[in-house]
């Protein structure tokens, strides 16, 4: 699929993870923004008491 998509648009138009990309991004993410990982980590998750 890769291949045929190369072929059709032109060489590197699609590529797999990172293996295209030789240099990090220009910009950092702001860590202040982070969410909580309430998905992730029990430690992290809402609680709900009802009254």
């Amino acid at each position: 699929m890769v291949d045929r998509v190369n072929a059709a648009c032109g060489r590197g138009a699609l590529g797999l993870g990172w293996a295209g990309i030789t240099a990090p991004p220009d910009w950092q993410m702001r860590r202040e923004m982070l969410s909580n990982r309430g998905t992730t980590h029990w430690a992290e998750l809402a609680t709900v008491t009802a009254t």
